[in-house]
């Protein structure tokens, strides 16, 4: 009877083991994901798209972007300037490319959609210890140069 008792006590030990070892090889082999930058990157461009220049810089200062008053004004500058060349924005924001260079370095293009044109935003990402972080936000009035990087 302690026999019996003492090999299902090792089977069920063993299975146990078996699981934990199972768990953690697995865990080594993913691969880091960049879909909590992805979010982020999506809620900044949300804000755009319901024209508060304000809420995307500040979505992207909260992710570690380092930012300063000018650099806001810089973006209002170039979004009001695009008016009169584009007409109005339409609310609408496409992703064009979401790409990554590793482990650590993503970046993610949208065209913001305007009546006769479109600006292109970029926004790259460096994954440090423990967490994405905005390292980086472009802008352009040219989408013709996403058609080169496609290619």
């Amino acid at each position: 009877m302690y026999k019996r008792v003492a090999i299902l006590g090792l089977l069920a030990a063993a299975a146990v083991a078996g699981v934990w070892v199972h768990r953690v090889s697995a865990a080594k082999d993913e691969k880091p994901t960049d879909d909590a930058a992805f979010e982020v990157a999506q809620r900044a461009m949300a804000k755009l798209k319901i024209d508060d220049p304000a809420g995307f810089n500040d979505v992207l200062i909260g992710e570690g972007l380092v930012h300063n008053k000018s650099a806001l004004d810089k973006l209002k500058e170039f979004r009001d300037g695009a008016v009169p060349r584009m007409g109005k924005p339409l609310g609408q924001v496409e992703l064009i490319a979401r790409e990554r260079v590793g482990t650590s370095y993503a970046r993610y293009t949208y065209l913001e959609r305007y009546e006769h044109g479109g600006l292109s935003w970029t926004v790259t990402f460096y994954r440090g210890i423990d967490r994405w972080q905005v390292v980086g936000v472009d802008w352009s009035g040219d989408i013709r140069n996403q058609f080169q990087k496609a290619g």
